[in-house]
Parts: structure tokens; C-alpha cells; sequence
């Protein structure tokens, strides 16, 4: 595919595209957390972090009720830090844990469209999606959505090569153990296999990673509940539900039905098709379908069927614009009102990440209450509605 944008960078020297994407993504990702950087979410709280302060790295067996894996490491490393700093840290590694997603991802998709700039911007979407703002910038207990992006994205790849395997087998690994709906990116290597009549061996072992890690989030969790899910959930739409929710909820979904169908025509009429375009908009569909079965109505389910359709948007226009020159202005400005306008809308973390005092300001505040009193543990504030216990001693030697 070419033609939809010309741009080179005029540099004496090539920067990798993963790491325009991924520092690009970071800044994205600090400048949209400006506001609630040095405070916790009230969901997961200071809890694993303050399990990793008391069982050191045997956290990272543990589980809430499934394994946790890039979460509890992240906490175990936020551990290691003074207190009154742990929350500004805790954030960085989070937006790390996205950059570098939002890097694999720009990787995958500039070796799928041949074009730099599709690439970069492919992995800027993780970053720019609106929905993020409500709870899923900086909070630690979400990690698992851009690692499932990025997962899936690969899956669905007709470029991968043997040697890729030394990258893709620790994101496997890592989003396995970390987030139990992998079990659906084996759904794009089958749909592949099966357009190419053949299974390869990166495929084959991908799929063995999956599986693996699969059974161990079962032994964990259990089948029922890794059937059915969160036992409270909300599944109905509520009076007065915005229009943040109901476009988390119906946008994606739209999108991906519509460049399906887009996919269709152009085979029909130019028999010309992709398997990686129909994979993202299959698989759109198909994660949030899940994530409600299992979770019902949340913001941090919005988050990946987003990006998966945003960047199915920018490929189906890099095949239009191809085929239709005359279509690309027309195209451009489409994107990027449809990226722009919503990302600016929800730009800033929401209430959820910006409501409770600084972390900072509450542990100057509980160290001298366990200095001044004779109190063992003291409480401090997350949000107005979100306490969290601490031990005197772990607040004066942190």
C-alpha cells in the first residue's frame, strides 16, 4: 500500500519508527496526566503496593483473583521508592507500560502499510484514545488493556518473521499472566492460517504461549468465574448516561462494522483485500462483546476495541487512498476530525484519577499524626470515597 502519505522525515539519520512512537506516546501520556500525576486511583488504590512492601517479590504470585503480572511488578518496583514518591513513579512505569506497547504497535503496523507515518501514528492511538481519561492513565490496575492492544495487533500481523519470536514471546508471556482474555488473540493466528493454508512456525508457537498461559490464569481463577466474570457489574445503560459513555460503548463497534463492509466492496470490485484490516475490525467487535459479557459497562473496557478500530480506520483510508487518489484529502480530514475532536473532549484525566489529595500531601500529613500521637496505624485519603490503612512505622521509615 502507498500513496496515502508521501512524508519522509528529512533527518541525516532514520529514527527507529518504536521509538518515535513510543516517546511520542509517553509525552502524549504526561501531558494528558499533568493533573492527577502525583495522585491514586481510588481502584486499585495503594493495595499492591502495599502488598509488595510485605511480601517483597513473592507478589508477583498473587492473585486478585487471576495473575497480575505486569501490574505487581510495577508496584513491586514503585516499592522500592521513598513514599511521598511512590505515586508520581507509579504513574511513569504505567505510561512506560503504554509507550512501549504503543512502540510494538508501531512497529507491526509500519511493516503491514510500508509507511512510517501510518506507523507512528497507528501507535499514537493507544495514547490519544479518548476514553482513557476516566481511569485508565497512570492507574496501574489497568496495564493489562494496552498490553492486550498491543498483543492483538501483532497476532494479526501478515508480516511477522521467525526472528520476531525473541520480542513476541515476552509480550505473550507478560499479557498472558497478566491479562485473562488473552485467550482471544488466538483468534487472529487462526483466521490467518487459514487465508494462507498454512500455519508457521512463529504462529505455532505464539499459539503454545497463549494456550499456557491460559491454563495457568485458569488454575488460578477457576473456570466459573473465568466464565461469568465480575459478579456486580452494571450491564444496563443508566438514565443520563453521556455521550462518553454511550460512545465507548457504540463507536468502536460502528467503526469496525463499517470498514468490514468497506473491506467487501473494495474485494468485490477490485479484488483486493486484507486479512490484517478484517482481523482488527473482527477482533473489535469480538473484545468488546467480551469485556461486556464479563465486566459489563466500564470505561476501561472502551480502551482497547478504541484503538483496534481507530487504527483499522487508518489502514481501511491507506487502501482508499490508494485505490481513490482523488478521496485522500477527504480521507485525511476525516481522521483526523474523528481522532482530534473526541481526544481533545476527553484530553485531561477525569474526575476518577483527580479528585483525592496529592499522596505527597498525605503521607506528610500521616507522618505527623504518628508522630504526634501514639497510634500504630494511620488512614490516609485516596478520594472521597477511598481510604487506605498504613502501619506508623512503614510511614516514618518509607
Amino acid at each position: 500500500m502507498s500513496g496515502f502519505v508521501n512524508l519522509r522525515l528529512q533527518m541525516p539519520f532514520r529514527i527507529p519508527v518504536w521509538v518515535v512512537a513510543g516517546l511520542g506516546s509517553f509525552v502524549i501520556l504526561c501531558l494528558r496526566s499533568a493533573q492527577s500525576i502525583g495522585r491514586l486511583p481510588a481502584d486499585p488504590g495503594y493495595g499492591y503496593v502495599s502488598e509488595a512492601i510485605d511480601r517483597g517479590v513473592w507478589v508477583m504470585g498473587s492473585g486478585d483473583p487471576y495473575y497480575h503480572v505486569a501490574a505487581r511488578a510495577v508496584a513491586l518496583v514503585v516499592s522500592w521508592f521513598p513514599l511521598t514518591a511512590q505515586a508520581i513513579v507509579m504513574a511513569l512505569l504505567v505510561h512506560l507500560v503504554w509507550s512501549l506497547s504503543a512502540a510494538i504497535i508501531g512497529v507491526v503496523t509500519h511493516r503491514q502499510s510500508g509507511q512510517i507515518i501510518v506507523g507512528i501514528v497507528s501507535g499514537l492511538c493507544l495514547a490519544l484514545v479518548p476514553h482513557a481519561s476516566e481511569s485508565g492513565i497512570g492507574n496501574v490496575g489497568n496495564v493489562k488493556w494496552p498490553l492486550l492492544a498491543a498483543l492483538v495487533v501483532t497476532c494479526a500481523s501478515t508480516k511477522l518473521q521467525p526472528h520476531d519470536i525473541r520480542w513476541i514471546a515476552p509480550l505473550v508471556i507478560i499479557t498472558g499472566l497478566t491479562q485473562p482474555i488473552t485467550v482471544l488473540a488466538l483468534l487472529p493466528i487462526v483466521i490467518r492460517a487459514v487465508a494462507a493454508r498454512r500455519i508457521t512456525k512463529t504462529d505455532t508457537t505464539i499459539s503454545l504461549l497463549i494456550v499456557g498461559s491460559i491454563v495457568l490464569q485458569l488454575q488460578k481463577v477457576g473456570l466459573d468465574t473465568a466464565a461469568t466474570g465480575q459478579s456486580t457489574k452494571i450491564t444496563r445503560p443508566w438514565d443520563g448516561m453521556g455521550l462518553f459513555w454511550w460512545s465507548g460503548i457504540v463507536a468502536p463497534i460502528l467503526i469496525s462494522v463499517a470498514v468490514i463492509v468497506i473491506c467487501v466492496i473494495i474485494w468485490m470490485r477490485w479484488k483486493q483485500q486484507s486479512v490484517f484490516i478484517y482481523i482488527l475490525g473482527l477482533m473489535t467487535v469480538v473484545i468488546a462483546g467480551m469485556s461486556y459479557r464479563l465486566g459489563g459497562i466500564a470505561d476501561r473496557y472502551f480502551i482497547v476495541p478504541m484503538t483496534l478500530a481507530l487504527i483499522t480506520a487508518l489502514h481501511i483510508s491507506l487502501l482508499l487512498a490508494q485505490l481513490l487518489p482523488k478521496l485522500k484529502p477527504l480521507l485525511i480530514c476525516a481522521l483526523g476530525i474523528g481522532v482530534l475532536v473526541p481526544t481533545a473532549k476527553w484530553f485531561s484525566t477525569g474526575w476518577y484519577l483527580t479528585s483525592g489529595p496529592t499522596w505527597h500531601a498525605e503521607i506528610v500529613r500521616a507522618r505527623s499524626l504518628c508522630t504526634l500521637n501514639d497510634d500504630k496505624v494511620v488512614e490516609l485519603i485516596i478520594s472521597p470515597n477511598g481510604t487506605v490503612e498504613l502501619q506508623c512505622d512503614v510511614v516514618l521509615d518509607g
